[in-house]
């Protein structure tokens, strides 16, 4: 008889933008990238008004972590 298992995930979230001197998210994703990690999502909360720009982003990143 064969036992699947089931695979587990670690997870990373980086917040880009909250300081001038951030780092570009661009550059966030390709260093993690380069590490192992995955790109799930670039989340930008609203910012309320039809012309406001949110003044963060989160990058969230996934890698698979072994058994």
């Amino acid at each position: 008889m064969e036992v699947k298992m089931r695979q587990k995930y670690e997870y990373k979230f980086v917040n880009v933008g909250q300081d001038k001197k951030d780092k570009d998210y661009h550059d966030v994703i390709l260093e993690n990238s380069s590490n192992g990690w995955r790109l799930v999502q670039v989340f930008a909360p609203g910012a309320g008004g039809l012309w406001a720009k949110a003044n963060f982003c989160e990058v969230i990143f996934e890698r698979q972590v072994e058994n």
